[in-house]
């Protein structure tokens, strides 16, 4: 038995349909909240009957359901294209950032930054492709745990 109730959440407009979350309860957990189309009231994701804990969570998760898959694809084509890059330039640039980082976590500055990336692919005369940019490449290497 499912018994809904408004929250004080408003209605969020995704691109095919305005939902809210609903504050209802279930046989197991109580509190729980679920994703609820606005006009009509029906639950349209309720985390398998569980519920979500928080209504924030109900959204996140939605959204992370219903994002635009297109962008993951891109996002995977520029990661491909900095793998490759990587393949041939890595011994180039591999000693330098591992040296920068040592001496950052040693002086307590920090991490390297895109600049610092800038300027060591300056320093060994390597140009980027124009598919991504400094921060990319410094946002993969962190990603993979490359050197930092």
């Amino acid at each position: 038995m499912i018994e809904t109730e408004n929250t004080e959440n408003s209605a969020q407009e995704t691109t095919q349909r305005k939902i809210k979350a609903i504050r209802y309860n279930t046989d197991k957990y109580w509190n729980c909240y679920a994703i609820a189309d606005a006009e009509t009231g029906e639950i349209l994701d309720d985390a398998q009957g569980y519920g979500y804990k928080t209504a924030q969570n109900a959204y996140r998760c939605w959204y992370y359901k219903h994002r635009d898959k297109s962008k993951d694809k891109e996002k995977r084509k520029k990661e491909y294209k900095i793998k490759d890059w990587l393949k041939i330039h890595r011994k180039d640039i591999e000693q330098d950032l591992q040296d920068t980082q040592w001496y950052y976590i040693k002086d307590g500055i920090g991490e390297i930054n895109t600049e610092v990336m800038k300027n060591i692919l300056k320093e060994h005369n390597l140009v980027l492709p124009e598919t991504f940019t400094a921060f990319d490449l410094l946002k993969y290497c962190k990603k993979q745990n490359l050197w930092l």
